[in-house]
């Protein structure tokens, strides 16, 4: 299919096909499937024994479906959708992760010490600091709103609280109305939030950002 916008030129988030793109490199580079790389290679070095992409099915039980908040609707349909054991158990890398916020928190933990948690190194030094390094800044034409990109991440984004010290050394990335995960290597905090409640992005940012404040203030 034909791009909507000129590669290069345009800031424009691109929620789920990102991942496809990055699985088949993956898949092309290493031989591995996507779920069984990222199980091998990342999840289990570091004990995030509790997150997948393509949920087993005998855990589906232990996933707490999402639901719409009191003053929100979700004209995408998007918290159904994704509530549906057939998607969780699916494997689409750019939208159906399951993990607990703990094992969120250790993801961003190992990348604000640059690679390596508790032991273990699952990725190089030089890698995280390309990964988080600014690349973009804009109006995103897909959200609608000023945003600034690394790599795949969102940095100093506003559902992250405000740094002490320079907004560009905070990472990280949102997820479905519902979550955020991020880190600061200025403070060395690493954070996971994770709740099934849906909002819209104008109530859900609002959260997010005094959720994150809040851990900021109460740890700085």
């Amino acid at each position: 299919a034909p791009t909507i916008y000129t590669p290069g030129e345009t800031l424009a988030y691109h929620p789920i096909n990102y991942g496809w793109v990055i699985a088949e490199l993956v898949r092309r580079v290493d031989g591995r499937t996507f779920d069984r790389f990222l199980a091998e290679e990342l999840t289990a070095p570091l004990g995030m024994n509790s997150t997948y992409v393509g949920l087993p099915p005998n855990l589906q039980d232990r996933v707490s479906p999402m639901h719409l908040m009191e003053d929100d609707a979700d004209a995408s349909g998007y918290s159904a959708t994704f509530s549906r054991p057939t998607v969780l158990q699916s494997i689409v890398p750019g939208a159906n992760g399951v993990a607990t916020a703990g094992d969120l928190a250790r993801f961003y933990a190992m990348m604000e010490r640059k690679g390596s948690l508790a032991g273990a190194t699952v990725i190089q030094s030089a890698t995280v600091e390309e990964a988080v390094e600014f690349q973009v800044e804009g109006v995103d034409k897909t959200i609608g709103t000023f945003a600034q990109r690394s790599l795949g991440l969102a940095l100093g984004d506003e559902r992250m609280g405000k740094p002490t010290g320079d907004p560009l050394r905070t990472f990280g990335h949102g997820g479905a109305g519902t979550s955020i995960g991020w880190a600061d290597f200025e403070s060395g905090l690493a954070v996971g939030y994770i709740t099934n409640g849906f909002r819209g992005a104008a109530t859900n940012n609002l959260r997010l950002a005094a959720i994150s404040q809040a851990v900021r203030d109460a740890c700085i």
